[in-house]
């Protein structure tokens, strides 16, 4: 994978955490990088990307990651990051300087977070955040315009929360 030096759109699927070490080895030689997508084979599985990535693709601008997360590293250029049918995922901390020009966030099928990330207010670039069939008790705090969780967010331009109801998006914009 390494030799693909060209490559601008990867996704990687049926990932076991065992398999995890080879593709963080070949990511930093895949320079001209802008999307990549990592997909457990299992919802139950560890997505394992505790090793280093050096150096982590300048022009990597989307990251999408779907099954069992416990750390990932810094991506300091990514724009757009996704987190997806994520169900034991309980919380998400976003530190400080960590991902400095992101401006989409999406949730989706998270339905154990009952919070907003921790540390979203460290997200200065943020234009649109999205949170798709996500658990009430978030929910419920996001549209109480007087709850500490809006009041995180309400400098956000675009905030959208929507569940699949009947074979149907019901969608609403904060």
């Amino acid at each position: 994978m390494g030799k693909l030096t060209q490559l601008r759109e990867l996704s990687i699927t049926k990932l076991r955490s065992e398999e995890g070490k080879e593709p963080c080895s070949s990511l930093g030689k895949l320079t001209n990088l802008r999307k990549l997508f990592v997909y457990s084979i299992k919802v139950d599985e560890i997505l394992d990307l505790q090793h280093p990535i050096s150096p982590i693709p300048r022009a990597l601008q989307l990251l999408s990651l779907s099954g069992k997360l416990e750390k990932a590293g810094g991506f300091q250029k990514l724009k757009k990051l996704e987190l997806q049918r994520l169900q034991q995922l309980k919380w998400v901390r976003v530190e400080k300087d960590a991902l400095p020009y992101l401006q989409y966030l999406t949730m989706a099928d998270c339905k154990q977070v009952n919070e907003l990330p921790w540390g979203i207010q460290n997200l200065n670039e943020l234009q649109n955040l999205g949170f798709y069939n996500m658990g009430n008790e978030l929910v419920m705090k996001l549209h109480d315009k007087g709850s500490e969780e809006y009041q995180k967010v309400v400098k956000i331009p675009e905030i959208v929360i929507a569940n699949w109801i009947d074979g149907q998006w019901d969608q609403h914009i904060l």
